[in-house]
């Protein structure tokens, strides 16, 4: 049951909630004051109701609203802090076992301001401290011990909503200062937020909202922490790893919890087994362990291959993500780094890391290049097509998710034309992701199936508190999915057919290059372009370039000619097989097969009979393979009985036979008979 009621008119808000946490207070307006004073009795009755049928871990919760604006100006310094009280009566003190506050107002410059909040009992914690340097403005955030990041480090631009998100607050902050601090004290009294600006000169701002969040500690729960160990936290290219994850349940818990833990292993650490308590499915990246009693660990052992070059990290984290029984100090599946139920191992590849070498592409046939210089691409264009001997068409087509940059220095609104990296026009993508989920495409059509293709991109590489470029790269022929091979530059490192910027570089260095080789035929390149696990949330702009030297195969024909016999008739009586003898029959098969890609014209194959053997008059037969060559051809190809486009013709002891095209992939056969002399 929720009970609210006004307190210090105008300024505080206190919300009492006896079973369910964190819901939102109400403010009830004066007109519904008598209403309220004849319904107290059925509320005060139904609220009694629920807290004894409540369960016995469920916690008394109780949320303070203070909704009273307030400036932050030049006169808001940390010796004359804005103030907000919250004020606990006697009926509703409480053990504290939790203490949260959340905020939010305006600014123009949010690293200025400065947090603290004191206890009834005087002691204080600042919770947030001001740095100066983050520029982002506004604050909206809830300010939690086991939030997602640390306060003021989500991006030194990155602007806050002023508003509600999701009925509550837009983000979930760690403090600088634990709020544990308050843990195990009595909640009763006055409570006081100070904000103040340290440079209250330079930017103005108002208070706008908070709420603080008291909660008393479980009677019955399970208290369940996770670590994790690295055999090695410097593994070998190509080496094996072994996570070892521990599930404790504490000695304090009073109860046996039924759990599972996340642990999805990263692009780079690819599976390779696991043991110990209970199972592990490599696929979701869930460990079930058996129950856990109180003051009982389980643990597993997860082998993983690492496939990151040298000097590249990767941060293998895992967290418990369900559980029957509620914990005192963490929540399941929230993906909160700083509590005890998340735990994270880094891991760097020993050794020197030196560029990849790219294979040699092999074309069946002759190569073309497409390439950037003398072409046009309007700024801002996000599909162009262009003519290209050999292989007909090359159509580009780029999409973002987000608006596409403006960079003077690097072609101006992109996607763009640039000279400005490695001396060579590039087309460069340059985009400021919202987060690490978005993902921009490029999408390289050819006019038709070729034989392979290599082409380069450029500035995969990694910015830190910035981005972390990350693509990914397929082909198609038709509906088939090609993969392609990747080699990486020393800022980057290959997984699979990703690459995964891990290392600063500069616009002009070649170590951010990673080379894409298609060695068999394709019409079609997808490229993804975004960020991998390493990028902040909400990452800065970020531009990769496509190199313009893109070496195509043309598309070509690979004949090949088979020939085979099968003995029809031996004219022999006896009881053997023996069959060269005069008079024996055989049937003749001439297969002809394209396994190219383009088609062959005027193919012409010949096959002359030995001394010894004679062709049977009007037994040529064709068709597309051995068992269906049914159609009859007439022993003379320049007559008007070649009525399809397999030709055959015989002249003393040679056969000729072909076809005026033969498609890629196709096949042409003829048969015939001969007799032994």
């Amino acid at each position: 049951m929720i009970g609210v009621k006004s307190r210090n008119a105008g300024e505080s808000l206190r919300l009492v909630n006896h079973i369910l946490p964190n819901q939102h207070a109400m403010v009830w307006q004066v007109a519904f004051y008598s209403v309220f004073r004849v319904l107290a009795a059925v509320i005060a009755a139904i609220t009694a109701a629920m807290i004894l049928a409540a369960p016995a871990s469920a916690q008394q919760s109780f949320t303070y609203v203070n909704t009273t604006n307030g400036a932050i100006d030049g006169n808001t310094t940390c010796t004359n802090p804005l103030t907000r009280n919250y004020v606990v009566p006697a009926g509703e003190n409480i053990t504290l076992g939790d203490v949260d506050i959340g905020m939010r107002g305006s600014h123009t410059w949010r690293g200025d301001i400065r947090a603290t909040l004191e206890h009834p009992d005087g002691t204080r914690v600042q919770l947030v401290s001001g740095n100066g340097n983050v520029r982002g403005d506004n604050f909206n955030f809830r300010l939690n011990d086991g939030g997602t990041e640390t306060v003021n480090t989500d991006g030194n631009t990155t602007n806050h909503q002023t508003g509600a998100v999701n009925g509550g607050f837009e983000h979930n902050f760690i403090p600088n200062n634990p709020l544990s601090t308050f843990n195990g004290k009595t909640s009763q009294g006055t409570w006081i937020l100070e904000l103040c600006d340290i440079f209250p000169s330079e930017d103005n701002g108002t208070f706008f909202h908070s709420e603080l969040y008291l909660t008393a500690p479980l009677t019955n729960f399970a208290d369940l922490s996770l670590t994790k160990t690295a055999s090695t936290t410097a593994p070998a290219y190509n080496s094996v790893v072994t996570f070892t994850l521990s599930l404790t349940n504490s000695a304090a818990s009073s109860q046996t919890a039924t759990a599972t833990v996340l642990d999805k292993l990263p692009s780079g650490l690819v599976f390779v087994s696991a043991s110990g308590d209970g199972t592990y499915n490599s696929s979701t990246g869930i460990w079930t362990p058996p129950t856990i009693a109180p003051n009982q660990t389980r643990q597993i052992q997860i082998q993983a291959r690492m496939l990151v070059g040298p000097t590249g990290s990767l941060t293998n984290t895992a967290q418990v993500q369900t559980s029957n029984q509620p914990d005192s100090d963490s929540t399941p599946g929230n993906n909160s780094a700083g509590e005890d139920d998340q735990a994270s191992v880094t891991v760097t590849t020993s050794g020197s890391r030196t560029a990849g070498t790219p294979p040699t592409l092999v074309c069946p046939g002759n190569a073309v290049t497409f390439n950037w210089t003398g072409q046009t691409w309007n700024d801002g264009d996000t599909d162009r097509t262009y003519n290209l001997a050999g292989v007909d068409t090359i159509r580009w087509q780029l999409f973002s998710p987000v608006g596409w940059m403006n960079i003077a220095g690097l072609g101006g609104q992109h996607p763009a034309l640039t000279n400005q990296v490695q001396g060579t026009t590039t087309l460069s993508k340059a985009i400021d992701f919202d987060n690490t989920q978005q993902i921009s495409t490029t999408t390289i059509t050819l006019g038709g199936v070729v034989d392979g293709l290599q082409l380069k991109v450029i500035d995969v590489d990694f910015g830190s508190e910035d981005f972390a470029d990350k693509i990914t790269v397929t082909g198609r022929r038709g509906a088939v999915t090609v993969i392609p091979t990747l080699t990486a530059g020393t800022a980057n490192y290959v997984v699979g057919n990703s690459a995964f910027g891990d290392v600063p570089s500069g616009q002009q260095s070649t170590a951010a290059d990673v080379y894409v080789t298609f060695d068999e035929p394709i019409n079609q390149v997808i490229l993804e372009y975004g960020n991998h696990s390493i990028a902040p949330d909400d990452p800065d702009g970020q531009a990769i370039q496509m190199d313009g030297s893109i070496s195509i195969c043309e598309v070509s024909a690979q004949l090949t000619v088979t020939k085979v016999s099968t003995l029809v008739d031996d004219n022999f009586a006896g009881p053997t097989d023996e069959f060269h003898l005069p008079g024996a029959t055989l049937s003749y098969c001439i297969l002809i097969s394209n396994v190219g890609n383009g088609s062959a014209t005027s193919v012409t194959a010949n096959d002359t009979l030995p001394a010894n053997s004679t062709y049977t008059a009007g037994s040529m037969r064709s068709g597309a393979n051995c068992s269906t060559a049914n159609t009859v051809e007439d022993d003379d190809a320049s007559d008007g009985g070649e009525a399809d486009d397999i030709f055959a013709s015989v002249a003393g002891s040679t056969l000729t036979f072909g076809t005026d095209v033969l498609p890629g992939g196709e096949t042409r056969a003829l048969t015939f008979t001969a007799t032994i002399n």
